[in-house]
């Protein structure tokens, strides 16, 4: 287990389809050697947090993997159209911040 208080990202690799989940300032280190070296990154990050929090975003992630289909990366077209893709990726973050309390809830269980 690691250190609790260390914050990490988790991060979504396109070419991969897969989740990674790594200290923030592992990846922030391996971010500034591609950019020094001329390189991209194929790691998006999607959460910040303790590593318990990551792993908890990444199984709702995981639940709603759809959301991030070809549909969700296009551009949206219109004004119309990027305010409804706002709208989406808010109502998911108030989806994913309760439903990592409920887990935090069942994982700490208040005494009685």
């Amino acid at each position: 287990m690691t250190n609790s208080t260390e914050m990490h990202s988790l991060l979504w690799s396109y070419t991969q389809g897969c989740f990674h989940i790594e200290p923030l300032r592992t990846m922030l280190e391996k971010n500034l050697r591609s950019f020094l070296r001329g390189y991209g990154t194929d790691f998006a990050p999607l959460f910040f947090g303790s590593d318990d929090d990551c792993r908890a975003a990444r199984r709702v992630l995981a639940e709603h993997k759809e959301c991030l289909s070809d549909p969700m990366t296009a551009a949206p077209e219109s004004v119309t159209e990027a305010k409804a893709v706002g709208d989406l990726c808010d109502a998911f973050m108030a989806d994913l911040m309760k439903r990592m309390a409920k887990h935090q809830q069942h994982a700490n269980p208040a005494p009685q």
